[in-house]
């Protein structure tokens, strides 16, 4: 009887022999399946990258100024009125756009610019009288500057 169960009476060594295999073998797989990927992921993030900058790699300043929008757009409010509102849309804000403020005119239609900040927003006083006012402004994205302009319709 005694030869059937010859087995150590301690075998808490084994089980950490066994747990560190298991977690050998995990790491093994983990760091090939990075090695593999790696390079796939990394050329998608090298794109995404060159898209919101706008270069390919040999004529990014080219493309980097034809992918800059001439913005326009419009808002309509009171007379006698103080608002504020984009004139950059917050997703070429997210992207590194920000507004020249020194280039923020009032271009006809009367209307005090009273504010205005690199986010890409306008504060305007409108006048007492309906009309309309276009602001020009100039953004930076990339190292480019593109203009635009906002209308403002006063009612």
């Amino acid at each position: 009887m005694r030869i059937l169960s010859a087995r150590p009476a301690n075998d808490r060594g084994a089980t950490s022999i066994e747990y560190g295999l298991i977690i050998g073998f995990i790491g093994i797989v983990v760091m090939t399946s990075v090695t593999l990927l790696g390079a796939r992921v990394g050329g998608t993030f090298t794109s995404a990258y060159d898209a919101l900058n706008g270069s390919s790699g040999t004529t990014a300043a080219a493309a980097a100024v034809a992918s800059l929008p001439e913005l326009s757009g419009t808002t309509v409010m009171r007379t006698s009125a103080t608002l504020t509102f984009a004139v950059i849309p917050a997703g070429l804000v997210t992207a590194g756009a920000t507004l020249d403020r020194n280039s923020v005119t009032v271009a006809s239609g009367g209307g005090v610019v009273v504010g205005r900040t690199f986010d890409g927003y306008v504060r305007l006083v409108s006048p007492t009288s309906p009309g309309s006012t276009v602001i020009t402004f100039a953004y930076t994205m990339n190292g480019q500057t593109q203009t635009g302009r906002h209308t403002v319709t006063y009612a």
